[in-house]
């Protein structure tokens, strides 16, 4: 757990930033949230604007959905920065949201001025409740301390390399687990076209080499069609993306990357994007059969 009260703004509080949110102010920081998601923040207080929690935050914890809103957010955020009291130091942004490397690299380059630190999360929206989300963080040693402290909070906190290397780390985590949500999908289709219980079936696998904390996850989904959203098929369009960058960057030539990526563009465009990641079930029993 965190040691040292900090104030902390949290922006972007859905399914995995309001439980991070609340697990912050449980751990006795100052939470900081913008107005309009104060209600999902029990404990916190507000402020009217990103450039006014910059101002009052040590680490501003940024859980949108993508690089996009990062977009929009950061000249606010840096705007606040340059017009805080310097005897208190710093505000330090970390990005946990999931983006590209090149992405992290780009606002290092356009605001040189902000202490940025990527710290991306996984584990998902039951990890985010209970608290043992896995933290992979990438910055400056300077940069990295306050919020390795903060983010102990909501589970663990691993330095990993310089800036990026979080992201590096999460595109390496969202490819293996986009490769187990299509094959458990896959699978699943398969297994009760052939007449299985697909309960039975997934129960005996989850004790087998095949399970993993993504089948645990996703089983009940599975067994009762059930795609209502923890985590939306449609990012993993963008999570797999930030992983082919990622491998290109490193000379890497992907064997997974891009057919996981096509398929979560085909199922976008067929519409199910917005419901949960185990609707690849779907979008794979109504696909016509090559013969």
């Amino acid at each position: 757990m965190s040691t040292t009260p900090r104030t902390v703004g949290v922006i972007g509080l859905g399914t995995m930033g309001a439980p991070v949110a609340g697990h912050l102010v449980a751990a006795g920081h100052d939470v900081v949230v913008l107005q309009h998601s104060l209600h999902r923040a029990e404990g916190a207080r507000a402020v009217d604007d990103p450039r006014h929690m910059a101002g009052q935050a040590d680490v501003v914890v940024l859980l949108v959905p993508g690089a996009p809103e990062i977009d929009r957010l950061l000249p606010h955020l840096a705007e606040g920065a340059a017009q805080r009291d310097g005897e208190r130091g710093d505000a330090v942004v970390a990005i946990s949201s999931t983006v590209s490397p090149d992405d992290v690299a780009r606002w290092h380059r356009e605001y040189p001025h902000l202490v940025l630190v990527d710290a991306p999360v996984s584990g998902g929206q039951a990890g985010a409740q209970r608290g043992d989300l896995s933290i992979m963080v990438g910055g400056a040693d300077h940069a990295v301390a306050p919020v390795l402290d903060v983010l102990a909070a909501c589970g663990r906190p691993v330095h990993l390399g310089p800036l990026g290397a979080g992201q590096v780390a999460k595109a390496c985590n969202q490819l293996i687990c986009a490769a187990q949500i299509v094959a458990l999908s896959e699978a699943s289709v398969v297994a009760e076209r052939a007449g299985l219980d697909l309960a039975e079936l997934l129960d005996l696998m989850q004790d087998g080499y095949a399970g993993s904390v993504v089948m645990a996850d996703k089983t009940p989904k599975l067994v009762a069609h059930d795609y209502t959203v923890s985590a939306r098929a449609g990012f993993l369009h963008k999570d797999v993306s930030a992983y082919l960058d990622a491998a290109r960057a490193t000379g890497t030539a992907s064997v997974l990357g891009a057919p996981l990526r096509d398929a979560a563009q085909q199922l976008v465009e067929a519409g199910l994007g917005e419901q949960d990641s185990a609707v690849f079930q779907q979008w794979i029993a109504e696909r016509a059969l090559d013969r």
